[in-house]
């Protein structure tokens, strides 16, 4: 088993920082050591490190759910994880599993599709906002973008707003892919509502449900051991938003509703 030193180069720039060069190895072959590295800076109160990832050109979705893990991790203790030297293909490939707005990549990690039809959205307490759309991928980012908008305007802070994107595009996603079968005839619905302290998100469809409390908790530590991809989606969605609820009705259609608390300790 390689040593730390052979899988990656840590240079530290002042108290709880670092920056951590990946040698000239495959990081996808060696994710244990790499986690266990990062995780023991973490540890030891280096909080906000910086990853160079010149050298991981295909991230797969076991490294990718070790990066989610880790930089909750340092961002419950005060710091983060940036990801920088990033290659086209990794940040596609990061779109692909699509936890890219969970972490910081470069000095700017907002890659939000606001389109004009934004900027009529006057979002107020107890006034219900929706769009719909059509079950399309281009869709999703329509609609991801609405809802951070409203956020924006309810007082959510940076990085909640980020964990409500991706929860929302991964439950459009869902929709578009499972629901409908990737359907361009079919629509969804956003609804947004600002209720005292709390966003709610209700999420509707017309085509095919699921069983949303059947699916087993995602262990991220057991999914990047076991190179599993799938589950991945539930799993972020379920921790990017306070609560979350699903129903289906023949008549009325599928509903997948997310609350999320709009300021931390109230």
């Amino acid at each position: 088993m390689a040593g730390n030193e052979e899988i990656a180069t840590v240079i530290r720039e002042g108290t709880g920082r670092a920056t951590i060069r990946l040698a000239d190895i495959d990081p996808n072959q060696y994710i244990d050591q790499l986690h266990d590295l990062l995780a023991g800076l973490i540890r030891k109160g280096t909080c906000r490190l910086v990853l160079s990832m010149d050298k991981a050109p295909f991230p797969n979705a076991s490294f990718i759910a070790m990066l989610v893990g880790l930089t909750r991790e340092a961002r419950r203790r005060g710091g983060d994880i940036r990801l920088i030297d990033m290659a086209e293909t990794a940040t596609g490939h990061l779109n692909q599993f699509t936890p890219l707005t969970y972490l910081t990549i470069g000095d700017d990690a907002e890659h939000l599709i606001i389109s004009k039809e934004l900027d009529t959205i006057d979002f107020q307490p107890g006034i219900l906002q929706s769009i719909t759309l059509g079950a399309t991928i281009e869709e999703v980012n329509r609609a991801t973008a609405f809802v951070v908008e409203c956020a924006r305007q309810a007082g959510l802070d940076k990085i909640e707003s980020h964990k409500l994107n991706i929860a929302v595009y991964e439950a459009c996603l869902n929709i578009v892919e499972h629901g409908y079968g990737f359907d361009p005839e079919k629509t969804m619905r956003v609804e947004v509502l600002w209720i005292e302290d709390f966003l709610e998100i209700n999420l509707w469809d017309w085509g095919k449900s699921f069983d949303f409390y059947e699916k087993k908790y995602y262990d991220v530590q057991q999914a990047f051991e076991e190179k599993r991809e799938g589950g991945f989606g539930l799993f972020i969605i379920k921790r990017s938003v306070d609560s979350y609820s699903y129903s289906s009705d023949k008549e009325k259609g599928n509903c997948l509703n997310l609350r999320k608390r709009i300021k931390e300790g109230d």
